[in-house]
């Protein structure tokens, strides 16, 4: 009897266990729910804010988040579907695939964040919330950071004063800020006959009044405030005067793209927007240079220049093939094996090579079999009198994103 009760108390004791275990999971599961829910995301002040505003606050965090895109290559749920849903181009999405740095600890979905920073600023989190369930970006959705962030930008937003204007006339109160009060005042309207009440509202709920009869009051903390953000405006125009000087390329081109080729690099010294200078050289103008014995080489030009521009045209394919018979120095064929070397050595990522083509060669040269059949020469501008000055800002654009790159990241590669 004692051994039967035993098992008894035995088996009562793995029943209860079992129970336990089930609620437990019920419980788990119960709290990923709550979470899939992300109960907090539906509150109006979080979805109102500016994803551009978060970004600024909460850097880190966001770094994270573009290097977990980055690393998705599925078309439905990683960094191109999500790029696509916020409302980027076509033409900058495949740029930023082709030309992103990944070995500079940055990938595609950071360039991502740039373009909407300028084709769409008021993009708010509440838009970024639902792009990503869309996706069934949970494990990105379930990061805590999202929420604290958010709460911290809205507490730090409630703590800020406020400057209202009281008219004792109407008995109105609306905001005023600091600026039109001081136009206001070299207007004269101090002088006005209607009294004026300015209140400097705290996150307590405690009103400072300052009135006057006909006059209009300074507002020290608004003004010391403005002050502060023009001059981070002058810090931010002096990074950017910092950045003047422009790129240098190395143009190669045959003898059936010579003429393009020097309006090429014409319009690249000279340009017709508001941009720095590009240096151009043409190598097949400057042949006397090498001719002389100078120290200028052919391959010191190469590792000097910037970015190396080809002028495609049918002629200069053969040349890169061998197959031009009045191509006694063949240069451009030493060039094409140095840049596709450089190609497969950087694993398929074209960094410096940025080809171009005459508008009269371009179906020709497209179907040719090493555009087709290679990547260095895949991704061209088609020469036309609108595209030079924009593939002008390309580089530019690339070289300034470098030379960031090298200042936050010393001794990195070209």
């Amino acid at each position: 009897m004692a051994s039967k009760k035993k098992v008894s108390d035995r088996n009562k004791d793995l029943i209860l266990a079992e129970y336990l275990l089930e609620e437990a999971i019920k419980a788990e599961q119960e709290a990923q729910l709550t979470k899939r829910l992300y109960t907090w995301a539906e509150n109006e002040e979080i979805r109102k804010l500016k994803l551009l505003d978060f970004v600024d606050k909460n850097p880190t965090f966001i770094q994270n988040i573009q290097h977990i895109l980055d690393t998705c290559t599925n078309a439905r749920t990683g960094w191109t579907k999500f790029a696509e849903d916020c409302g980027v181009p076509a033409k900058d999405i495949e740029w930023s695939r082709l030309y992103h740095r990944s070995d500079l600890l940055e990938g595609p979905t950071a360039q991502i964040f740039r373009f909407i920073k300028r084709d769409n600023p008021s993009l708010t989190l509440g838009e970024v919330f639902d792009i990503l369930k869309d996706l069934g970006r949970h494990d990105l959705l379930q990061k805590e950071e999202w929420q604290q962030g958010s709460e911290k930008i809205i507490e730090d937003e409630t703590k800020a004063p406020k400057v209202v204007s009281v008219n004792i006339r109407t008995n109105t109160i609306s905001p005023v800020p600091g600026l039109i009060i001081d136009k206001l005042k070299d207007m004269g309207v101090g002088e006005s006959r209607t009294q004026e009440l300015h209140i400097v509202q705290s996150s307590d709920g405690v009103a400072n009044l300052a009135s006057n009869e006909g006059q209009l009051d300074f507002v020290e903390e608004e003004k010391q405030k403005e002050e502060q953000i023009k001059e981070k405006k002058i810090e931010k125009e002096k990074e950017k005067e910092e950045i003047v000087s422009g790129a240098i390329v190395l143009i190669l081109c045959a003898d059936d793209a010579k003429e393009e080729a020097r309006k090429v690099a014409e319009q690249l010294r000279k340009p017709i927007s508001a941009r720095p200078v590009i240096g151009a050289l043409i190598l097949q103008d400057s042949l006397h240079l090498l001719a002389n014995g100078s120290n200028n080489t052919l391959m010191g030009w190469f590792e000097m220049v910037d970015y190396i521009v080809p002028i495609l045209s049918p002629q200069f394919l053969k040349q890169t093939q061998n197959q031009d018979p009045y191509d006694v120095l063949r240069h451009n064929r030493v060039l094409y094996d140095t840049m596709l070397n450089e190609y497969i050595k950087n694993g398929s990522l074209n960094y410096r090579c940025r080809p171009l083509c005459p508008e009269k060669y371009y179906k020709k040269v497209q179907d040719h079999p090493v555009i087709r059949h290679n990547g260095l020469f895949q991704y061209m501008w088609c020469i036309k009198p609108n595209t030079i000055e924009e593939f002008a800002n390309l580089l530019i654009q690339l070289k300034n994103y470098e030379r960031r790159i090298h200042t936050s990241h010393p001794g990195t590669d070209k």
